[in-house]
């Protein structure tokens, strides 16, 4: 079902540190920033595949996951709704702020 991970999203209240740790200690590329100011790193040719969004307190925001196919979205997404975890379809916009073609 699940190929590999697509992406990381974490929330943090040092999220701009990520500007100069990300190229400078990791390597990584710096992408631009998200709407509310999130650090977005590059490790290939991907638009980006970690984001640090402004937070409160450390904190996974997000994980995604690639995947084979809708049914196989529509699968995983039913195994998340299985342990009382409501997921659904993102909307254009969702997608369009993460650069992926849809995600649950």
């Amino acid at each position: 079902m699940i190929k590999s991970l697509a992406y990381l999203g974490v929330r943090s209240p040092d999220y701009r540190e990520w500007e100069r740790f990300g190229p400078e200690v990791l390597g990584l590329q710096a992408a631009g920033h998200g709407p509310d100011g999130a650090v977005r790193l590059r490790l290939d040719e991907v638009a980006h595949r970690i984001v640090i969004h402004p937070g409160e307190r450390n904190a996974v925001a997000y994980i995604g996951w690639s995947v084979q196919d809708e049914a196989a979205a529509r699968a995983v997404t039913a195994r998340v709704n299985a342990h009382v975890i409501e997921a659904c379809r993102a909307t254009p916009e969702e997608c369009a702020e993460r650069k992926v073609e849809g995600f649950y």
